[in-house]
């Protein structure tokens, strides 16, 4: 059973968009977390409902939560932010501000 039908594949992210997505997940980044889980798991600890739910709508075309398991819906975030590289891209902004 596939959990992610083709159309429910992340988008990739245009620099504008990946740009919002990290506003709206900043306060929930870690410091040197070693493992994707651990650091998605961190910033779902920090980060309210409603960024969440912005984000997936960012991160996927037709999102709806409708008819989803949470986890189905946690594993959705995942796919999202590695298909982008979210974490890269904040480790690009903050080298950008000096504190790499």
């Amino acid at each position: 059973m596939n959990i992610f039908p083709k159309k429910l594949k992340p988008k990739r992210l245009s620099l504008v968009e990946m740009w919002e997505l990290y506003n709206l997940l900043k306060d929930g980044v870690g410091e040197n977390n070693n493992y994707l889980v651990d650091e998605v798991f961190e910033m779902l600890e920090k980060i309210t409902n409603q960024k969440f739910i912005l984000s997936l709508q960012l991160l996927y075309k037709d999102f709806s939560s409708i008819n989803k398991t949470p986890v189905e819906v946690a594993l959705m975030f995942v796919k999202g932010l590695k298909t982008n590289n979210f974490f890269q891209f904040v480790d690009f902004v903050k080298a950008l501000n000096g504190r790499s």
